[in-house]
């Protein structure tokens, strides 16, 4: 089709889904055989799997600046979380503390992951070029971005 694709990718247990972001897919695999694909998620691109709630949630880039939220089991869009003015780009869920952290442009928003409400906003070196991490164990949140050559370090409170 000539549309741009990048991909994202996250674990959960023996799955492993991927964003297609030029084609609006998340792919399931089990091994190296795809078993699923999850269709009309605008411009798919970050992914986060949270064991807790066995929900998948995913950075909708460009302007539809949004969440959705993904049930794995049933293969089901079950929510969304606008991001309003900011394109969301890569994610990460502490599932210690029930948190989704997004990293949107030049800030990282945080959401409760049972009810999606937001809980805070910081501002930071952040942007497309950013990779997120979690350690659940000691409830920190690394970003690196590229641009800015940082790395943030948060400690989620819970």
């Amino acid at each position: 089709t000539g549309a741009q694709r990048t991909a994202d990718c996250c674990t959960a247990g023996s799955k492993v889904f991927m964003s297609l972001h030029g084609a609006g897919q998340v792919v399931t695999f089990a091994g190296t055989a795809p078993i699923g694909a999850r269709s009309g998620l605008d411009a798919a691109y970050g992914l986060a799997y949270d064991p807790a709630g066995g929900r998948l949630y995913v950075a909708n880039r460009g302007p539809a600046h949004k969440i959705s939220v993904v049930d794995v089991a049933a293969n089901q869009v079950v929510g969304t979380i606008s991001t309003a003015d900011r394109e969301p780009y890569v994610l990460a869920v502490n599932p210690d503390t029930g948190h989704l952290f997004v990293v949107c442009d030049n800030q990282v928003r945080v959401y409760r992951t049972g009810d999606l409400g937001l809980v805070k906003t910081i501002t930071l070196a952040a942007g497309y070029n950013s990779r997120i991490a979690v350690d659940p164990v000691l409830d920190r949140v690394y970003i690196t971005d590229y641009d800015s050559r940082t790395l943030s370090v948060i400690q989620d409170g819970g």
